[in-house]
């Protein structure tokens, strides 16, 4: 995913984390970048969400896109 926010000051990571929060349908403080402040590759922790749930939530948010079964 690309964001439009520039890299300073953890911009571009908060936008990435408020985009999230909006698509997956939940708080912004339910979820945190574990590792990747400030690589372009990021892992993202989702609290309060089952695997089953959120692959249904990106499933209705990217149609036509195969999601991987991991």
């Amino acid at each position: 995913m690309k964001v439009t926010a520039p890299p300073i000051k953890g911009q571009a990571n908060n936008a990435l984390l408020t985009f999230m929060a909006q698509v997956l349908a939940v708080p912004k403080s339910d979820l945190s970048i574990m590792r990747g402040f400030a690589s372009r590759h990021k892992v993202i922790a989702i609290h309060g969400l089952t695997p089953e749930a959120l692959k249904e939530k990106l499933a209705q948010a990217l149609p036509g896109k195969q999601l991987p079964l991991t």
